[in-house]
């Protein structure tokens, strides 16, 4: 049992580590300050939600992006 707690926080870590060095380094505005312990916590508890949530807008961005320019 506690194997399968520790393959679900070891994915859930690398994303909330990468997430936070993304969004502190590479966005503007709100986005950029440094994060709060809760935050930490929610995306190392909740990753598959915040993972799937970062997908689907990352997506979003990129095809409405191109519709603008045309």
């Amino acid at each position: 049992m506690i194997e399968y707690i520790i393959w679900y926080f070891i994915p859930g870590l690398l994303w909330a580590g990468f997430l936070e060095w993304f969004t502190t380094t590479k966005l503007e505005g709100e986005f950029s300050r440094p994060w709060f312990g809760f935050e930490r916590f929610f995306h190392v508890i909740l990753w598959p939600f915040s993972f799937m949530r970062f997908v689907v807008e990352f997506f979003k961005g990129m095809f409405e992006d191109n519709n603008e320019d045309e």
